[in-house]
């Protein structure tokens, strides 16, 4: 499903995955460790090491979250070359509250009427 996934990004003109990935990140629950087996895209900042974590099934919603997490990928990948600030994700999502009470306060400090 890993490589689908891979061939599907290839197909829009986006890269493959570097070898590294393939041998450094884990696919499966290993049986010789617990590991938290939520999704996860890594980027390990140093423009070639880019990993993912995800005990895997062969079904229909873990092969959508493998395109999921292979698209945090390609985005590390093609803003290697950015400061780490532009490197993170464009839209926080789940932080809304935290930017609405920075927002608030910004309004609060800078609102002089």
């Amino acid at each position: 499903m890993f490589r689908v996934a891979e061939d599907f990004f290839i197909s829009l003109n986006m890269s493959g995955m570097p070898p590294d990935f393939w041998l450094k990140s884990i696919f499966l629950d290993p049986a010789d460790r617990n590991v938290i087996c939520q999704p996860s895209a890594w980027d390990f900042c140093d423009g070639v090491d880019y990993r993912i974590k995800m005990c895997t099934q062969v079904n229909m919603k873990d092969f959508i979250t493998i395109h999921h997490e292979m698209a945090h990928i390609q985005y590390f990948m093609k803003y290697r070359q950015q400061p780490k600030v532009f490197r993170d994700g464009a839209n926080p999502g789940k932080n809304i509250q935290t930017y609405l009470l920075l927002f608030t306060t910004r309004w609060r400090i800078f609102n002089t009427s």
